[in-house]
């Protein structure tokens, strides 16, 4: 599989980070704090990075925080202690953008607090189904934020490529890959907790 061609196969979780992007309308000009360093927060970003954008990552799982700061973002711990951090490093304001991609109920709820005045929030994250979420009513109206929702990815796709040709993107130097033969052990590792492994692509070519 030649090295474009496999760059193509990160096209969906790419366009992702574009249409989250998008939704908070990021800019150069803008700070932004990605929430989960997994596969989708790690697209996210990248494609931040890509528009310019100064990015901070927090995540539980320290692997992941190294990957992320080898993708080039600044590393925030997800302890206690990350409201503290994130308003000592914005001088008490918040950050203007806030990406959610944890799919943690608790987590999509911290945003109203570590969100600028005026800032925008994206939930990228899935919660099951029936799982309700909770924002404190006087900070949507005091802190004037706007708080939207990502999934879809149409007409993301021609910017995913384009950006992922260019080398703006860096993703598919972290990713897993493993002969197809492996499929069955591979799926069995992934439903294990700190499984390790990044976005999996199974290809012909060796590791």
């Amino acid at each position: 599989m030649g090295s474009l061609t496999f760059k193509r196969a990160f096209a969906e979780p790419v366009a992702i980070g574009v249409q989250s992007c998008r939704r908070g309308a990021v800019t150069g000009n803008d700070s932004v704090l990605v929430l989960g360093a997994g596969p989708i927060g790690l697209a996210i970003l990248e494609v931040a990075r890509a528009r310019g954008a100064m990015v901070y990552v927090t995540d539980v799982d320290p692997k992941r925080l190294l990957t992320a700061a080898h993708l080039g973002a600044q590393t925030l711990d997800a302890g206690p202690g990350l409201l503290e951090n994130v308003m000592k490093l914005t001088n008490g304001e918040g950050m203007p953008v806030v990406m959610e991609a944890t799919g943690n109920a608790k987590v999509m709820e911290s945003t109203t607090d570590l969100v600028a005045a005026g800032g925008r929030v994206v939930i990228v994250g899935i919660v099951p189904a029936g799982t309700s979420i909770s924002f404190p009513g006087l900070d949507l109206t005091r802190k004037e934020m706007s708080i939207v929702g990502s999934r879809a990815s149409v007409d993301c796709f021609s910017e995913s490529l384009e950006l992922l040709a260019s080398g703006a993107i860096r993703y598919p130097e972290i990713a897993s890959r493993f002969e197809p033969e492996q499929a069955v052990a591979v799926f069995d590792r992934l439903v294990e907790p700190n499984h390790g492994l990044h976005k999996v692509v199974f290809t012909r070519e060796s590791k």
